[in-house]
């Protein structure tokens, strides 16, 4: 799992990375962070980071030891990458330190743990549930792409290769919805990656029971799945497209079904 780690750089804030790193890497997950690009804006390579990671914890620490009406100022990049994190639907904590300004327009009602000072076994604590309740959630899913192709009256089946070769072409786009009950989620990206020959995505927020739906966006069409449960962390899934056939940009004669069975 990787996790985005939303601090500011400044001295009084190592802990974070004395602490909170080898935490994040003791749940076998990986800490991703922008100091390396650090500046005042969110940056397309910031931004970029954030979207390929499965959440994102954010630092909102007081900037400086000057306060107004005893409220402290904190980072406005950090902000910034708790903000747009919520807007892709990432898994986000704040863990905010007291005397900070709220802001609550930022984050809205997103899970917050507060801190004061140097007592951080409260945050540790905290966020050692929150790492094991994120990795409860994550599955693995197998995709299996079915692609079926009739040339001169033989049916091809080549689902894997094919969404191999459309995975590196501009355009591509994988999504998934989740269903829990009522609540149907709005579209989040996911990574597809071959792993030993077979294609994996990894999808967050999900409970037992709950239900997922792949969006992938190719050169040949939009494919989208059915609901389905995903107790089964190598559950495979038969993609089946927005329309029932999409003309074969080969030699002429040759017809290119897109079906999911």
């Amino acid at each position: 799992m990787r996790i985005f780690i939303a601090y500011s750089y400044q001295e009084r804030d190592r802990w974070i990375e004395d602490l909170i790193f080898p935490l994040i890497t003791s749940f076998d997950s990986t800490p991703v962070h922008g100091k390396d690009i650090q500046g005042a804006r969110l940056s397309d390579e910031v931004k970029d980071r954030i979207s390929r990671c499965q959440a994102l914890l954010a630092f909102v620490t007081r900037r400086g030891n000057d306060s107004v009406d005893g409220r402290y100022f904190t980072h406005r990049w950090v902000t910034d990458e708790l903000a747009f994190a919520s807007q892709l639907g990432k898994a986000v904590v704040e863990v905010r330190e007291a005397g900070v300004d709220p802001q609550d327009g930022i984050a809205g009602d997103r899970v917050r743990i507060k801190f004061e000072g140097t007592d951080r076994l409260e945050v540790l604590l905290q966020l050692t549930g929150t790492l094991a309740r994120w990795h409860r959630q994550m599955r693995r899913v197998h995709l299996i792409p079915q692609k079926s192709i009739v040339r001169d009256g033989q049916l091809m089946e080549v689902g894997a290769e094919w969404l191999r070769g459309q995975m590196n072409r501009p355009g591509f786009r994988c999504q998934y919805q989740i269903l829990d009950g009522d609540y149907e989620s709005s579209p989040v990206d996911a990574e597809v990656r071959s792993i030993e020959g077979r294609l994996y995505l990894s999808a967050g927020h999900l409970s037992s029971g709950s239900r997922l739906r792949l969006h992938i966006t190719t050169s040949e069409g939009v494919f989208v799945s059915g609901f389905e449960n995903v107790d089964d962390v190598n559950l495979p899934i038969a993609l089946a497209p927005s329309e029932d056939r999409f003309a074969d940009p080969r030699p002429r004669g040759l017809e290119t079904v897109l079906r999911g069975e």
